[in-house]
């Protein structure tokens, strides 16, 4: 008898554990909608016949708007006795890091969704994850094994499949969308190396809302100097919505997350963040009508299989 409810415990353990990882699953495939679905949102307005924000301009207002969200569910669920004094390195990093990701990165990868299609723009920054293997060898000493090397060499071929490709979908734009594209991946991998120490110590959310404000105070700047904020009173009404709604789902993305991941081993969560891209590219094809060539199904193959092979690697 206690055998028998002591297997019927451990069934009701694992029903419950089950239930809570499909949670978690449901949080990552969430995210990763609201982000890919950003980069057809983005290249909608900023190749509209009346266009009337440019990358920098979308960039201040969403990364202004996530930013308010991420403090705002900061101050009503965290603690803000955040003692900055006592621990100025991590959260001076965090500002540096910030800047980056929510200052510099934007305007890169929006910049590129002015040249060439949102869902090649997907697949290449979805590529970070081989730049951080390469730049955790110069910037923390990892060392890679021949896996690694390997996986690497697969996804860059991939890539340079992609870019080719856009020869025939992005002719004008193949060198500066390429360039900005690739750009963005390379700040989105040094953010993830950053991003990986200071979120061993610190919690996510709060280390994305300061990186968010200091991102948030760079565009302003740069918006403030180039007198793009005056501009906007002139941005087309629907045009602000998708704005508005590519904030949100940033911000809604982030927080769902880092929720997942602090129950997801990364192995398991690694699976999701190829649900982005997509997404990117199935919107496109509907509302962009974006046309979907062999080669860029070729190289994106390329690509998530190299990712696969160094990821296995390092788990």
């Amino acid at each position: 008898m206690l055998l028998n409810l002591q297997k019927q415990y451990n069934n009701c353990e694992e029903f419950v554990l089950s239930a809570v990882m499909r949670k978690e699953y449901i949080f990552m495939m969430i995210a990763g909608f609201f982000w890919g679905s950003g980069h057809p949102v983005i290249r909608s307005i900023l190749t509209s016949s009346n266009p009337h924000m440019d990358s920098i301009q979308i960039a201040f207002l969403s990364t202004l708007i996530s930013c308010f969200l991420l403090l705002v569910f900061v101050l009503m669920t965290k603690s803000l006795r955040i003692k900055i004094r006592r621990s100025r390195g991590w959260f001076l990093l965090s500002a540096v890091a910030g800047s980056l990701q929510f200052g510099l990165y934007p305007i890169l990868s929006y910049t590129a969704l002015s040249f060439i299609p949102s869902s090649t723009n997907a697949m290449i920054i979805n590529a970070a994850p081989i730049l951080v293997a390469l730049l955790s060898i110069v910037m923390i000493k990892e060392r890679l094994s021949f896996q690694g090397y390997f996986g690497i060499l697969i996804a860059f071929i991939g890539i340079t499949l992609l870019v080719q490709g856009l020869n025939i979908s992005a002719p004008a734009g193949i060198f500066p969308g390429a360039l900005f594209s690739l750009g963005g991946a390379l700040i989105t991998a040094i953010y993830s190396i950053i991003g990986r120490k200071l979120m061993k110590n610190h919690d996510p959310i709060i280390v994305s809302a300061i990186g968010a404000v200091f991102g948030a105070l760079i565009l302003l700047l740069i918006s403030l100097f180039t007198y793009r904020i005056n501009n906007l009173i002139w941005a087309d009404l629907s045009h602000l919505y998708l704005v508005i709604y590519w904030a949100v789902a940033q911000a809604l993305g982030s927080l769902l997350f880092f929720t997942a991941m602090r129950r997801l081993e990364a192995p398991r969560a690694s699976v999701f963040m190829f649900i982005s891209p997509l997404t990117a590219t199935i919107l496109s094809v509907i509302f962009l009508g974006e046309v979907i060539t062999t080669q860029f199904l070729i190289g994106s193959l390329f690509v998530i299989i190299g990712i696969i092979i160094s990821q296995r690697k390092a788990s």
